[in-house]
């Protein structure tokens, strides 16, 4: 279980009102077309709205999907080589940039539980 999740509110009650922490940066309100249509199409194939871990799939499989358009036989190899060159790539989950060590760099937000729920701090 992750702490933005609904479980955390439930079972936590009173002790999680007011904490903060870190979340990558997924709004599914927001108004991007890119993510209007990843949450429209998502929530009327699953009944519900994507969570942030869904938008990092989704990028994620849209990314292999790219790399091996792009290399001559997607092989793990070429995958790696061609992640390790996407900088500033735009996402459903926020911008996506690989560092030297291959490590993901994406924007997080701070969070807090106001009045039982979770807010943008």
């Amino acid at each position: 279980m992750n702490f933005h999740d609904d479980q955390t509110l439930k079972v936590g009650g009173q002790a999680v009102e007011g904490a903060i922490y870190t979340s990558p940066a997924f709004d599914p309100t927001a108004q991007d077309s890119r993510i209007r249509s990843f949450v429209a199409a998502y929530s009327r194939q699953n009944g519900v709205a994507p969570d942030v871990w869904a938008a990092h799939g989704y990028d994620a499989m849209l990314l292999i999907g790219e790399a091996c358009r792009a290399t001559a036989d997607c092989t793990a190899a070429e995958i790696r080589d061609w992640l390790s060159a996407v900088k500033a790539w735009p996402g459903v989950s926020g911008s996506t940039t690989f560092d030297e060590n291959g490590d993901v760099r994406k924007p997080v937000r701070f969070m807090t539980v106001r009045n039982g729920a979770f807010v943008p701090l």
